[in-house]
C-alpha cells in the first residue's frame, strides 16, 4: 500500500462535481469526449478494442484505462491497467493493483464512487474536483469517465484526466 496515500488528512478530500451534461472546458477532455462518442456508432458504448492510440494523438498523454473486476452480483473493484505519466504525477503510481489494496477506506470510497458512475449508468460523465491525494489539492482536475464494453456490460472505463495548477484555496469546510 502506498504510504503517502495513507497520510492523507480527511480535510483534503475535496468535493466532486458530477456533470452528466459533459460541459468540458479543457481541450483534451473535449476531444476525448468527441472521440468516445464517435466510437459508439449507434451502440450504447464502444468496446476497449475500438480504441486506437493513433486516433487519440491530441490527448493520448491523458488517457488511462480502468478494468472492472467483478467480485459478485453488483460488487466490483477497479484496477487501473493503463496509467499515463500525467496521472502518475498527479495521483502517484496507482497502476495494476485493485483500489481496495491501495487506499484507506475514505479514499477508496471516493474512487469507487467515481468509477461506479459510468459503470452503473452506462453513460459518460464529467467530474470536476481537486487532486485530493498525495497532498496535491492545489491542482484542479477535469475528468472524463466513459464506459467501455459490450451490450450493457461495462468491462472497462475510459478515464481521461487533466490536472492544472489552480489558485490556492482553503480546505473545504
Amino acid at each position: 500500500m502506498n504510504s503517502a496515500l495513507h497520510q492523507l488528512p480527511a480535510f483534503e478530500l475535496w468535493p466532486i462535481s458530477v456533470d452528466w451534461d459533459l460541459a468540458f472546458s479543457r481541450p483534451q477532455t473535449i476531444k476525448a469526449r468527441a472521440y468516445w462518442q464517435s466510437l459508439c456508432r449507434g451502440r450504447r458504448m464502444p468496446s476497449r478494442r475500438d480504441l486506437e492510440p493513433r486516433a487519440m494523438k491530441e490527448f493520448i498523454g491523458y488517457v488511462n484505462l480502468v478494468d472492472v473486476l467483478r467480485l459478485g452480483s453488483d460488487d466490483c473493484d477497479y484496477i487501473i491497467t493503463l496509467q499515463t505519466n500525467h496521472a502518475r504525477d498527479v495521483w502517484g503510481n496507482i497502476q495494476n493493483r485493485p483500489l481496495s489494496e491501495m487506499f484507506p477506506p475514505e479514499v477508496e470510497q471516493r474512487w469507487h464512487y467515481s468509477f461506479d458512475l459510468p459503470r452503473k449508468s452506462v453513460l459518460p460523465v464529467r467530474l470536476a474536483t481537486r487532486a485530493s491525494t498525495v497532498g496535491k489539492n492545489w491542482l484542479a482536475c477535469e475528468i472524463l469517465l466513459a464506459p467501455l464494453g459490450q451490450g450493457n456490460e461495462v468491462e472497462a472505463i475510459f478515464w481521461v484526466a487533466v490536472a492544472w495548477p489552480s489558485m490556492p484555496a482553503a480546505p473545504p469546510s
